[in-house]
């Protein structure tokens, strides 16, 4: 695996920490934090200062609201302009306590300090969360775990 700037592995890990209530915005009912651990990688030098990286993470999410960890992986890319700007896409399956699996999708778009995210598909009592949406925003990142926070709108 080709070793990566901190911003790129912190962008790479994207999805789950420390709770900073004060980042939530008023409308969001139901907030929480994740934790994504490495799982591998892989950078793509596509010339002209673009590069293109893949990664995996294992991941956990915890509900604030419910008290529900769900754990599972999260997979996607990060792509890095000539410019520095930074575009990250990516899709997370957590399954919970009862074996019931939530899929959430979403991207961090280039500046911007919070990622969005949306639930695309969940099975068994998940399943009324589909359409959920929110934000998430990194808080710490050592290279090789990261840890955030995340708020929305849930159903």
């Amino acid at each position: 695996m080709k070793k990566h700037s901190k911003f790129t592995v912190s962008a790479a890990l994207v999805l789950g920490g420390m709770a900073l209530p004060a980042l939530a915005t008023a409308a969001d009912n139901c907030s929480g934090t994740y934790h994504n651990v490495g799982h591998s990688g892989d950078t793509q030098d596509l010339g002209n200062g673009v590069t293109l990286t893949s990664y995996t993470s294992l991941s956990s999410n915890y509900w604030k609201e419910t008290g529900e960890l769900r754990t599972g992986a999260c997979s996607g890319y990060v792509l890095t302009m000539a410019d520095g700007k930074v575009r990250v896409l990516f899709a997370c399956a957590r399954k919970n306590k009862a074996g019931d699996v939530i899929v959430d999708e979403g991207s961090l778009e280039p500046g911007a300090e919070r990622g969005s995210w949306k639930v695309t598909t969940a099975t068994g009592g998940l399943a009324k969360h589909i359409g959920t949406s929110g934000w998430w925003q990194g808080v710490v990142d050592d290279g090789k775990v990261n840890a955030g926070i995340w708020g929305g709108t849930c159903r």
